[in-house]
């Protein structure tokens, strides 16, 4: 018999404080002190996501902005695209400062190229979802004015990022998503875990390549 503890809701309160706690860890002892959207490559950061590829994704669900309903973040398809990214512009103002931390801007154009590119992951037998902090409905807002055909998903309550311990940082008093990329397939098994992503359009051909790698041996 298998047993697997599942928090409740005043064990779910505690995350925001653990995340925190690791942010503050990856920025003031692991890392420089400097405030990031990113990371480098060698860094306590990355390799944790690295430590990912082979592991599956527990079980949980997000919020989807179309409706806030709790949605699997694993899509029942060959594949599944999650792209993190800190936060679109729209329909609120970003933090005082947003375009000095590095690597935080190009959310907007990473949605757009991920949607640019969605007839291509659907005809490999994949989805695509995207994965911000933002509420639900900011979401919305922003996947009606840019057309968004994929679900973004609201990791709000940052149960994705604990989960994963995926990199974050602090910008306007929010922990944000650092920008990363994974593919995982319909096991949930990861095979892909990149970050950090500084090359936005490099990342999303190599998650496609991947996506076609993962659908031929499945």
């Amino acid at each position: 018999m298998r047993y697997e503890y599942r928090l409740t809701q005043r064990g779910r309160g505690l995350l925001p404080m653990l995340l925190a706690m690791q942010d503050w860890a990856d920025r003031w002892l692991l890392g420089d002190g400097s405030l990031s959207g990113t990371a480098d490559e060698e860094s306590a950061e990355a390799r944790r996501l690295a430590d990912l590829l082979g592991e599956r994704l527990p079980g949980l669900e997000l919020p989807g902005h179309r409706d806030g309903d709790p949605l699997d973040p694993v899509a029942e398809a060959a594949a599944t695209v999650l792209f993190c990214y800190p936060a679109t512009g729209r329909p609120g103002p970003l933090p005082d400062g947003w375009a000095d931390i590095p690597v935080a801007i190009g959310c907007t154009l990473e949605n757009r190229l991920f949607r640019d590119a969605y007839d291509d992951f659907r005809a490999a037998g994949a989805e695509v979802r995207g994965v911000s902090t933002q509420r639900p409905d900011e979401q919305r807002v922003f996947a009606v004015e840019e057309g968004i055909p994929f679900t973004l998903l609201s990791d709000v309550d940052l149960r994705l990022a604990a989960a994963l311990r995926l990199p974050v940082f602090r910008a306007g008093q929010t922990l944000r998503l650092k920008r990363a990329v994974l593919v995982v397939d319909r096991a949930r098994v990861v095979h892909l875990a990149r970050f950090p992503v500084t090359d936005i359009p490099g990342a999303v051909r190599e998650a496609l390549a991947v996506v076609r790698r993962v659908a031929a041996e499945n």
